[in-house]
């Protein structure tokens, strides 16, 4: 309809003190004041976290957009999935040195493990013991490799043996389990066949195939 979504960005990155508040609107956290109008679409984003985005929250009504300047992956991630937990942040960026299209796929992650969204599939792989007889490491990056060419959601698992990976990974809607030079290919916990080794992943994304075909199926009825 041709209505700006917000009338201001406010940015700090260091040097936060009583006054910044006061400027917001003070304790009540009312529209902010910039030179003379009122503004009521307002987003405050604090670019370091430490800052205190949680007191920021709690004082002032406008919108908060989360994140860190310079920082790495553990360390951004462990602080915003701590803020976005409790609520806090209408907007956040992951913010890392190189290609920005990784600081999206990180985000994505983070949204999908606090189940804010569905995008995507989810990897998950069990650390290798002594039954595992197949390169599982190997063939979990190959596989996580061609799940960056899916966009709808679904659990996949890379088990590293027959004896528990099925039963263990039974949430996931489909999965391997490793054997000696074979394994199999399970949904939701239920053996649905064996397969060699060499043919573990190719059979994988068959599966992943038909499930996703059989839930376009289901939806368009």
């Amino acid at each position: 309809d041709g209505k700006r979504l917000l009338d201001l960005i406010l940015g700090v990155v260091a040097g936060i003190d009583q006054n910044f508040f006061v400027v917001l609107g003070g304790a009540g956290g009312g529209a902010a004041e910039v030179a003379g109008h009122d503004l009521d679409a307002v987003v405050v984003g604090l670019g370091v976290i430490d800052l205190g985005l949680g007191a920021l929250h709690q004082r002032v009504d406008h919108g908060h957009h989360a994140g860190r300047q310079g920082a790495g992956v553990l360390e951004d991630g462990h602080g915003l999935l701590a803020l976005l937990s409790e609520g806090i942040g209408d907007t956040f960026r992951i913010s890392l040195t190189g290609d920005p299209v990784v600081e999206v796929k990180v985000a994505n992650e983070i949204l999908k493990s606090l189940g804010l969204k569905e995008y995507g599939p989810t990897l998950v792989a069990c650390p290798t013991c002594g039954r595992t007889s197949i390169d599982l490491p190997a063939i979990a990056e190959q596989v996580e490799k061609k799940l960056a060419g899916i966009k709808d959601p679904i659990d996949v698992a890379v088990m590293g043996c027959v004896v528990n990976g099925p039963g263990e990974a039974r949430g996931a809607d489909v999965g391997i389990a490793g054997g000696n030079g074979e394994g199999l290919i399970f949904r939701k916990g239920e053996i649905i066949r064996k397969v060699p080794e060499d043919k573990l992943v190719e059979e994988l994304f068959k599966e992943i195939d038909a499930i996703l075909e059989e839930r376009k199926n289901n939806a368009s009825k």
